[in-house]
């Protein structure tokens, strides 16, 4: 703890939270005051006051299940009172429509108003959130319009990590589908769309000029993150052959980005270098999106930067710690995404594990004659052993999230994630 206090601090409240998705609100405070009574405990008896560890550690987890509890609270609320209810929605398209297997269009919406529909009258509900609709057809709108239609609320389902947790990690307690019969009336907006926008845009269109319409969307979910267009059927197997995580920005992609610019100014002063590398990190990360995985890698990579311009060197388990603790300070029911838990879960594999990998290699190359007298061939060997170590680590610590949420695992992971981490990186760096 001493050593790696962030470390430390960062998993078990990211711990706390994720065990805080089974719970309802009202067993969290229960929880926390049961961990607060723990934590006094802990002071007050001499044996376990010798060490900091127990009265810390407690109290992390009531401060823990405490914070979560209040928009746990008033998701419950606004489901339990709203949903399953008929309402005439005004809100903002927020961007391009997603399709699922089933052929359905889901839309990102922000409510300007809601008015829901009982029997004796109309309620006009102040509500703060924001809202996925869905419908049969495509609706003729863009970022930035205004859609009014007569909708169906409900809640999504599923308790701990299910599609409940996703979308209240997300901000989203309920959802709803369109009435299309009814009258659905669309007021443009200024049409207008951010730089970022247009620069994803551009790039998802050139990969689909330049390659068929499969290997495009692929090339898009890797180089991206836009797994919205990618068929279901080549997602699904991703997943069972352990590669899902491909299909995701993470660490791979930022540390690629962030590695190139720095070989691309080397020869610059040390700030600029850095500054420059911190710019780009934060424009790749607005082009993918920031979901929870870009989140973690941002601020690992930041950390990374602020180091290297410092003259220091960063502590892996200590800049995921801090990524932890950030992200669940700003929003507490992110340990419901099951994208965060697999993103943390695989990088403290590759910091735990892989480090002991390679020097046991190291031994048995010293151990062993052969190695010196083969020198080129021992680096190549070098390579191949550090990299099936990152997807043995990676995939080992991600097999708990992976049988919690789907219940099955791929053999093949780590030696899939293997033979195709190079592939993607010449996806990434080309596009």
């Amino acid at each position: 703890m001493k050593q790696r206090p962030l470390a430390w601090i960062g998993m078990w409240i990211l711990f706390a939270l994720a065990a805080a998705v089974f719970c309802p609100a009202s067993v969290c405070r229960y929880l926390a005051a049961g961990f607060l009574v723990g934590g006094v405990v802990c002071t007050l008896v001499p044996v376990l006051r010798r060490t900091v560890t127990w009265p810390v550690l407690c109290c992390l987890l009531a401060a823990s299940f405490f914070y979560v509890s209040f928009p746990q609270l008033a998701m419950e609320d606004v489901r339990e009172t709203w949903k399953d209810k008929d309402a005439i929605l005004t809100a903002v398209v927020n961007g391009d429509p997603e399709k699922s297997s089933s052929g359905r269009f889901s839309y990102t919406l922000t409510p300007q108003k809601l008015t829901v529909l009982t029997e004796e009258e109309e309620i006009e509900v102040p509500y703060s959130y924001s809202i996925r609709l869905s419908t049969a057809r495509a609706l003729p709108v863009q970022a930035g319009d205004t859609l009014t239609g007569k909708v169906h609320l409900y809640a999504p389902e599923g308790t701990g990590i299910s599609s409940r947790s996703y979308y209240e990690s997300r901000g989203m307690p309920l959802l709803c589908w369109l009435y299309e019969y009814e009258e659905v009336t669309i007021e443009e907006g200024t049409g207008e769309t951010s730089p970022l926008v247009q620069i994803r845009n551009q790039i998802s269109d050139s990969l689909h000029t330049v390659l068929p319409n499969i290997p495009a969307k692929i090339c898009a979910a890797i180089a991206l993150g836009e797994k919205e267009a990618l068929p279901q059927a080549v997602e699904t197997d991703f997943r069972r052959a352990g590669a899902s995580a491909l299909l995701v920005v993470s660490g791979m992609h930022l540390s690629i980005v962030v590695q190139c610019l720095s070989l691309l100014l080397r020869r610059t002063n040390r700030w600029v270098r850095c500054f420059c590398c911190a710019i780009g990190l934060f424009l790749f990360a607005s082009l993918t999106g920031f979901g929870f995985s870009v989140q973690r890698s941002a601020i690992m990579q930041l950390l990374y930067i602020i180091g290297q311009a410092c003259m220091r060197k960063s502590d892996g388990l200590n800049s995921l710690g801090a990524a932890a603790l950030i992200i669940c300070l700003i929003n507490p029911l992110a340990a419901g995404d099951t994208g965060l838990l697999l993103s943390f879960s695989a990088t403290a594999g590759i910091l735990l594990l892989q480090p002991r990998m390679h020097r046991a290699w190291q031994t048995k190359k010293q151990a062993h004659p052969w190695f010196s007298h083969h020198s080129h061939l021992s680096g190549v060997l070098q390579i191949a052993v550090d990299a099936v170590g990152v997807s043995l680590s990676a995939s080992l610590f991600t097999l708990p999230v992976l049988l919690l949420v789907f219940g099955e695992f791929s053999l093949w992971a780590a030696a899939t994630n293997f033979l195709l981490q190079i592939p993607c990186m010449v996806v990434l760096i080309g596009t």
